[in-house]
């Protein structure tokens, strides 16, 4: 089976009193959770330079190789409830 090429944009805004935790779980739990998933190849988090309030704060990108649908199947059992 081919495997399709995967970019995932995510856009994210938090609370500023929430900030540091919020990076440091992105950081330290969220991303290497993601890389348990075999096709994940690489995940790259970018901050909004200014003050700009009509767009948000950060931006990851997700990049993957996996057979059609299989990535699709993980992103959703990462986000579904236990």
């Amino acid at each position: 089976m081919a495997k399709a090429r995967i970019l995932n944009m995510v856009y994210t805004e938090c609370p500023a009193a929430m900030e540091a935790k919020f990076n440091k779980w992105y950081n330290e739990v969220h991303i290497p959770l993601l890389f348990k998933y075999p096709g994940l190849k690489k995940v790259t988090r970018y901050q909004r330079a200014g003050d700009n309030k009509e767009q948000a704060k950060y931006l990851a990108s997700w990049q993957a190789r996996a057979p059609n649908g299989e990535f699709l199947k993980m992103l959703v059992k990462l986000v579904s409830p236990l």
